[in-house]
C-alpha cells in the first residue's frame, strides 16, 4: 500500500524534504492487457474482442478463438481470457525493455498439467509450462527456473530484471537467478510463443511488461500480486514523454530545427514541449539538432555562430544519436543535452500543461561520462526547485504535481562550475495519477498554499 504526503511549496520546503523517507520505485508501466475490461462488450463466454485493447501500450491482434471467462484471481479483475491449445492466442509487435531495470508479469491458470505452451512471451523470453513443470524461459539461452505444475490454480508468475541479474518470481517468491542476457528481436504474444505456436490451454489475465529506476525494485509493491481488492484500477495515461515526444516532431527534419522549438506537441496532444538555454539574460529559445554530431560551432544546436569558436550550450535534444564522436549513444526515450561550461548557463526542456489534474512525474538525470564536478540538475515546478543537487552519476526522481493548465515543469541541467558538463541524459514521463492522492491531516504553516504558485508537489512514501 502506498500513501502519499502533500508538501505546499513554501520558502521553508527544504527542510521538510527530509520526511519523504525512502522513494517508492519509479516505475512505468510500459505494456499491460487486463484482457476483458478494457474490451467493449466483453462478457464472460464471449468471443474475445480483435483486437484485445491494451491499458498501455499496443493493441493485440486475434489468432484463433479464445473466449473471456468469469475465472479471475480475484475481485480486482472481471474477467480473463480463456485459451485452448488449437490456435488460440493473442500477438502484437516486440516491447523492447532495454538491458536492465525491466519485469514481465502475468497471472496464469493452467487446465491441462500435460500442456506445452506458454501463457506469455516477449522477445525472447517466455512464461509458461512444458514437460510438466511451471516454466520461465530465455530461448536461445536455456531454462531460468522450473517449478512442478499446479493445475487448476490460479498463480502468479515474472520474471525481472535488476541490476543486471535476471530472477524468476512465482506467486512474489524469487525461484532463481541467472545473468542470461537480453533479446528483443521477436513479437509479444499472449497464449503462445511470439511466432503463434507452443499454445497455452487455460486462463490468463493482467500481462504487464514495465521498467524501473535503477536499484529501486521491490517485488512487494512493485509486482501486481493483490488482485483480492475492489474494481481495479483505471489504467495509467501517458500525457507526456521527453524523449518520445521530440523524436515524434523531429522525425523528417533535415534544418536542424523543430517548429522553431517552441511548442512541440505532447503525448496526449494539449500540451507542449518548448527547448529553452537560459542565461544571466533569462530564457531564451534555441537550436536543436536531430540524429547529427555537434562538431563544429557552424553546426544548429552546438552553441554559437558559424565560424565562432564557442562550445554548445544549447539544447541539441538528440533522441537517438550521440552529442559528439565518442561512441556514447543516448537511449531512445532520453535526450541528450550539453550546457557548457559558464555559469549559469542552463540546458531546459520545459513541459506546459494542457490538461489539469493529479499527475506523476518521474525519470532521471545521467552524468554519462562524469568528470570533475558532474551536473547540476533540477525539476522545477512553475519555476520553484522541487528537485535539485548535482551528481556524477545517475539520479532517478518520482513527484506526484497537481497541475493547472499553463503550468509549467522544468528538466534542468547545469554545468555545475565545470566544462566537462557534456554528454548529459534527461528522461521524463508525466502520467496520470491512478487514483486521488489525499491531503495530509496535519502539517501546520506548511499546509497552507501559496497563492499564485498554482501547483503542488507530492513525493511517494511507503507505508
Amino acid at each position: 500500500m502506498t500513501t502519499r504526503t502533500t508538501i505546499a511549496m513554501l520558502l521553508a520546503v527544504g527542510t521538510f524534504l527530509a520526511l519523504a523517507g525512502a522513494a517508492e520505485a519509479t516505475v512505468t508501466d510500459v505494456g499491460l492487457y487486463r484482457l476483458g475490461e478494457d474490451d467493449a462488450g466483453a462478457v464472460a463466454g464471449g468471443l474475445g474482442n480483435n483486437p484485445t485493447t491494451a491499458a498501455v501500450g499496443t493493441n493485440a491482434t486475434r489468432y484463433g478463438d479464445p473466449t473471456y471467462s468469469a475465472n479471475t484471481p480475484g475481485a480486482a479483475s472481471t474477467l480473463s481470457m480463456d485459451f485452448d491449445d488449437v490456435g488460440d492466442h493473442y500477438r502484437a509487435p516486440v516491447y523492447d525493455l532495454g538491458t536492465n531495470n525491466w519485469g514481465m508479469e502475468a497471472w496464469v491458470y493452467s487446465t491441462d498439467a500435460g500442456n506445452n505452451g506458454w501463457a506469455f512471451s516477449n522477445g525472447r523470453h517466455l512464461i509458461g509450462q512444458f514437460f510438466g513443470n511451471f516454466k520461465w524461459h530465455r530461448n536461445g539461452q536455456g531454462d531460468v527456473a522450473n517449478v512442478p505444475v499446479a493445475p487448476n490454480a490460479w498463480h502468479h508468475m515474472a520474471l525481472v530484471r535488476d541490476g543486471g541479474t535476471l530472477t524468476a518470481y512465482f506467486d512474489g517468491v524469487p525461484v532463481t537467478t541467472t545473468n542470461r542476457t537480453d533479446t528483443w528481436d521477436w513479437g509479444f504474444a499472449i497464449g503462445a510463443r511470439p511466432g503463434g505456436d507452443e499454445l497455452w490451454e487455460g486462463q490468463v489475465d493482467h500481462v504487464r511488461l514495465f521498467t524501473f529506476a535503477p536499484g529501486q525494485f521491490n517485488p512487494a509493491t512493485d509486482l501486481t500480486l493483490d488482485m483480492s481488492g475492489g474494481s481495479p484500477p483505471p489504467p495509467v495515461t501517458v500525457v507526456a514523454d521527453l524523449g518520445q515526444d521530440y523524436q515524434s516532431a523531429a522525425l523528417g527534419e533535415t534544418s536542424g530545427t523543430i517548429n522553431g522549438n517552441a511548442g512541440i506537441p505532447d503525448t496526449a496532444g494539449t500540451g507542449s514541449w518548448d527547448y529553452l538555454q537560459a542565461d544571466s539574460g533569462g530564457a531564451n529559445e534555441s537550436l536543436l539538432t536531430y540524429r547529427a554530431s555537434p562538431g563544429n560551432s557552424g553546426n544548429p544546436g552546438y552553441g554559437g555562430a558559424a565560424g565562432g569558436s564557442e562550445h554548445g550550450y544549447f539544447m541539441p535534444a538528440l533522441s537517438d544519436d550521440k552529442l559528439f564522436n565518442d561512441g556514447v549513444t543516448s537511449p531512445p526515450d532520453a535526450v541528450n543535452v550539453h550546457p557548457g561550461n559558464e555559469e549559469p548557463r542552463e540546458v531546459i526542456a520545459r513541459w506546459t500543461a494542457g490538461q489539469a489534474g493529479d499527475m506523476n512525474v518521474a525519470g532521471y538525470f545521467q552524468d554519462v561520462a562524469p568528470t570533475q564536478t558532474g551536473i547540476a540538475y533540477a525539476v522545477r515546478l512553475n519555476g520553484v526547485a522541487q528537485l535539485s543537487g548535482s551528481t556524477a552519476g545517475n539520479v532517478p526522481f518520482d513527484l506526484d504535481v497537481t497541475v493547472a493548465i499553463g503550468d509549467t515543469i522544468d528538466f534542468v541541467v547545469g554545468p555545475n562550475g565545470t566544462f566537462y558538463a557534456d554528454e548529459s541524459w534527461i528522461k521524463a514521463t508525466i502520467t496520470t495519477e491512478q487514483q486521488p492522492i489525499p491531503e495530509p491531516a496535519t502539517m501546520g504553516a506548511v499546509g497552507l498554499a501559496v497563492a499564485g504558485l498554482g501547483g503542488y508537489i507530492r513525493r511517494r512514501r511507503k507505508a
